[in-house]
């Protein structure tokens, strides 16, 4: 496959996917009990665990390596809680 054609593939699916975010989000929220914020932090919730699996699986790195040492654990702890914080 070339490189032209897997990058008119991957635009195409993420404009699909893009126009399938709103849709799929009107949806939860008018049919469940979901608010914005309940969706924004699942959202990136879910994501942060896709990244992190990705980068485990693909890069065959050690994910929990940053946080290894106290210092380092508190100080992604309180720059996560910030980022929830802010969303």
């Amino acid at each position: 496959m070339s490189e032209t054609l897997k990058g008119v593939l991957l635009a195409g699916a993420a404009a699909v996917f893009w126009g399938l975010m709103g849709v799929s989000a009107q949806f939860i929220m008018g049919t469940s009990g979901f608010t914005p914020g309940d969706l924004v932090s699942l959202r990136l919730m879910g994501s942060g665990v896709v990244l992190l699996g990705a980068m485990g699986l693909l890069a065959h790195r050690n994910i929990f390596r940053p946080i290894a040492s106290k210092e380092n654990f508190l100080a992604v702890l309180l720059y996560g809680a910030g980022v929830v914080a802010a969303q």
